[in-house]
């Protein structure tokens, strides 16, 4: 990509040193926004096992017994 744009230039009235800074620009544009999506996926994974290991602890939780005392702080 640097190599087409610093040989055919970015447009009319750039020089090669705009070109090759516009095309670096647009590749570290394209890896920010790879490395956004896999951040993303990373962090769905993450939390999609937290919540799997967590489901378990509802199961966990003592019922509360109708017309019983409220305990407060």
């Amino acid at each position: 990509m640097a190599g087409v744009f610093s040989g055919a230039g970015a447009g009319p009235g750039f020089g090669a040193g705009t070109a090759l800074q516009h095309a670096y620009a647009m590749m570290q544009a394209n890896v920010v926004r790879q490395a956004t999506m896999l951040a993303y996926i990373d962090n769905f994974w993450v939390l999609g096992v937290a919540i799997g290991c967590l489901i378990p602890a509802v199961f966990l939780i003592k019922k509360s017994k109708p017309g019983g005392e409220i305990v407060a702080h």
